[in-house]
């Protein structure tokens, strides 16, 4: 989903582009030129690939501060509220240790 609308925006923006440079000195980037237009689009590519990276990266380095709760103080809890016996809970702190 977030690739197909970094695509979108990408080929909007390179829309966009080709109409101001076909404006100003009309010349068909699709023609590729003097090789400028191939080094362009190819840029374009690594800019939305490196924005789709960062936003990627940005996602999972806010999942990992929510990382959860310590195993061995909800079993501590469950303890203290009779969900598990003495037995129960030395197993799962020795599991976990």
């Amino acid at each position: 989903m977030l690739s197909g609308l970094v695509f979108t925006a990408g080929l909007a923006l390179l829309q966009g582009g080709l109409t101001i440079m076909n404006d100003f000195d009309h010349h068909d980037m699709w023609g590729w030129g003097d090789g400028w237009g191939i080094v362009m689009f190819l840029m374009m590519i690594v800019f939305w690939g490196a924005v789709a990276a960062l936003i990627v990266w940005v996602i999972r380095q806010a999942d990992r501060g929510r990382g959860g709760e310590d195993p061995l103080e909800i079993a501590k809890r469950r303890l203290a509220r009779g969900d598990i016996t003495e037995e129960e809970f030395e197993r799962i702190r020795r599991t976990l240790s």
